[in-house]
């Protein structure tokens, strides 16, 4: 190990729901973990199954790694979930994880490493989330094809215009630093969802790094909340291109309401960093951004290589 390596503590944070099938697995993964600082961060949403009861078990063997925000909330969204978890994590490095995938051994140390040189270049002040592949699998573990072969979007693309096209970052595959914890809570509604919400915000403020390597097995199964399908890109396996024009249609608007909520956040946080196309974005006027996106995506039908022109048109440049 590198001698100049500080260890430091890393917060994973878990957002628990009916997911006892797949939760032992997930925490034992954690505890086989090569880089040895951390801790978990736990809320239950609600479950009527034995999660809750899973996850006593590894707070009974390590008392001082596992913990847990008790609440009377009942069920209140996984957004949400994440979102307390973020106000209740102390200023440190943060981590999303699923309840239900499986960790590779070397995913925090992988992950440290490079946070670490980010920060030793960028300064620790500036908001930084680096973000890996995944290796899909199935229910029973079985490799299944890979985000980078699955997915629509490119995903060393780490500008904000990009992300309006696609959310490159896999929130049980990130890890945030203390500047971008502080900035992303808590997570507003409109969010939608806390991976892209992290994302944009360090692409607008910090900085959004890649690590090229599959660090966790990510399980897909028929409860996913998300997953890694086509669908999760926005644009879905639509056969028929006013289907397809729509569904762009449909996501695109929703992002637009993820960039205006980070500009009201870079705003309200007194953010100095000019981000000249996350506000051009954001301000731009509805419905005729919203028009173009739809008048463009049903012109150029279904091939993902015209996703190049579409974007050219109405995104701005940074």
């Amino acid at each position: 190990m590198n001698r100049a390596f500080i260890i430091q503590n890393v917060f994973i944070l878990i957002g628990l729901f009916n997911g006892e099938r797949h939760l032992y697995a997930q925490l034992e993964s954690i505890c086989r973990q090569s880089y040895a600082n951390w801790c978990v961060l736990a809320r239950d949403d609600g479950s009527t199954d034995q999660s809750l009861a899973v996850y006593a078990q590894f707070q009974a063997k390590h008392p001082d790694r596992f913990h847990l925000i008790t609440h009377d909330s009942g069920n209140t969204g996984f957004l949400n979930n994440f979102s307390q978890l973020l106000s209740h994590c102390p200023p440190s490095w943060f981590m999303f994880c699923d309840q239900d995938d499986v960790w590779l051994p070397e995913k925090l140390q992988l992950f440290a490493h490079r946070m670490q040189a980010l920060e030793s270049q960028l300064g620790a002040r500036t908001p930084i989330a680096v973000y890996s592949d995944v290796s899909i699998v199935d229910q029973d573990l079985a490799p299944m094809r890979e985000v980078t072969e699955l997915s629509l979007i490119d995903r060393t693309a780490c500008d904000v215009a990009s992300l309006m096209f696609g959310n490159v970052l896999t929130g049980c595959a990130s890890m945030g630093n203390a500047a971008l914890l502080e900035l992303a809570r808590p997570i507003p509604p409109d969010a939608r969802v806390h991976d892209l919400w992290i994302a944009v915000l360090a692409a607008a403020a910090g900085r959004l790094d890649y690590i090229n390597t599959p660090t966790i097995l990510y399980r897909q199964h028929a409860s996913n909340t998300i997953g890694a399908g086509l669908k999760r890109t926005g644009y879905g396996p639509f056969r028929k291109p006013h289907w397809w024009a729509a569904a762009i249609w449909r996501e695109i608007g929703r992002r637009h309401k993820v960039m205006c909520c980070a500009q009201e956040r870079l705003a309200e946080r007194g953010v100095l960093k000019p981000v000249p196309a996350l506000k051009r974005l954001a301000e731009r006027r509805w419905p005729e951004f919203h028009l173009t996106a739809l008048r463009i995506a049903t012109a150029i039908a279904i091939p993902h290589r015209h996703l190049r022109a579409l974007k050219a048109r109405i995104m701005p440049t940074r």
